[in-house]
């Protein structure tokens, strides 16, 4: 199996292997837990330094294989919104596992307030944020969630979503496991 990544923008600067398909994993984890679709179109000059317009700003979701940290890139904040996902490959050589887990959020300010340094010695001067100090995932999923159209439940992971007029959270409609095996769909 070959791991799909995004073509590479000429600033992009992968500090390890598969760096590419890493990042994407994060993304799609953000993406199916919320329901957004993953933009895999090659920028000239990048993402612009988010990987998601929502109605509650820009996201970027950063992925490490051992995340200690969120890390921003000094003077490279500029997402409303940040994200930290730890990925995790499988030990067997002839397996492919990619599996994902979201850690925990950021808002701008709160980046941008933490302190710089060289965290693993690549350097890279970057805004530093200690998972411990992340915001949980019970906020995040009451921020990006949507409702169910069938029984009226908060939905993570959902079925189909729809977007109204106005774009706030309450405005996003979506369709459970449960209500989608009953036959409700978004028309």
């Amino acid at each position: 199996m070959t791991l799909r990544t995004k073509p590479r923008a000429p600033s992009h600067r992968p500090l390890g292997p598969e760096h590419d398909a890493v990042g994407l994993a994060g993304e799609e984890a953000f993406a199916a837990r919320y329901g957004y679709r993953v933009d895999h179109e090659y920028a000239q000059r990048g993402d612009g330094g988010a990987d998601f317009a929502t109605y509650a700003g820009s996201v970027d979701v950063k992925t490490y294989r051992k995340p200690g940290h969120l890390l921003v890139e000094k003077g490279k904040a500029r997402a409303d919104i940040y994200v930290l996902v730890r990925y995790v490959e499988s030990e067997a050589p002839a397996v492919e596992v990619r599996a994902t887990a979201i850690l925990g959020w950021a808002y701008l300010a709160e980046v941008r307030a933490a302190p710089i340094s060289d965290v693993g010695g690549y350097g890279v001067q970057s805004h530093a944020l200690p998972v411990a100090s992340l915001r949980g995932l019970p906020s995040l999923d009451d921020l990006f969630g949507a409702w169910c159209v069938g029984c009226g439940q908060r939905v993570i992971y959902p079925k189909e979503t729809f977007k109204m007029a106005g774009a706030r959270p309450a405005d996003y409609a979506a369709v459970c496991d449960g209500c989608f095996a009953k036959g409700w769909q978004l028309v």
